[in-house]
């Protein structure tokens, strides 16, 4: 995830991946590697959902918040493996 230029650093605290139907996949605690002080350009978040394979199929939207949901991202088109 890229920060742009100027915008305030953040830590994304929580994710929910919902696929077509509305279903949401067990999502897992977010890992952020490292302080959104180190580099506020660019951040790699990690997001796990336990689900089986069937669960799994198709596409789906991930949506990502910072503490309080103050700030959030939303990426549709997201699909498995």
């Amino acid at each position: 995830m890229e920060n742009p230029q100027g915008a305030q650093p953040w830590s994304a605290v929580g994710a929910m991946l919902t696929d077509r139907t509305g279903m949401e996949l067990n999502v897992l605690p977010v890992w952020q590697r490292g302080s959104e002080e180190m580099d506020r350009m660019q951040q790699h978040i990690v997001v796990e959902a336990l689900a089986t394979r069937e669960e799994a199929q198709g596409s789906f939207t991930l949506k990502l918040w910072e503490a309080d949901k103050g700030r959030t991202v939303s990426l549709s088109g997201i699909s498995f493996p």
